[in-house]
């Protein structure tokens, strides 16, 4: 929103679209000795940044792929490219584990 690119959490040497088990790896090395609420409430409230954020942002800036020279893990924009990063990713890749897991307990 400020024409800045941003600061992702983990180390400078893992690229998004590159690393990606590389970067599920330090969150959850990050996060594996916090309260399950805790990481919970975490997560709700990233997510709740991410909806403000893309909420701000006229469509335009959402659908016009190159837009932002810092997204170069998709031909699409910034919008699609949350969707499927975020959305998608948690709920194809993770989702079923955390399911299976939280069964167990």
């Amino acid at each position: 929103m400020r024409g800045e690119e941003p600061v992702f959490p983990w180390p400078e040497h893992l690229e998004e679209g590159q690393d990606l088990h590389a970067i599920n790896e330090w969150f959850y090395e990050t996060n594996r000795d916090k309260p399950l609420e805790q990481v919970i409430a975490e997560s709700n409230e990233t997510f709740d940044r991410v909806e403000q954020a893309i909420a701000t942002l006229p469509e335009d800036a959402l659908l016009e792929p190159g837009r932002f020279d810092w997204i170069t893990w998709t031909d699409h924009g910034l919008g699609p490219a949350v969707v499927r990063g975020t959305l998608n990713h948690y709920r194809v890749e993770h989702e079923p584990d955390i399911r299976a897991w939280l069964q167990q307990g």
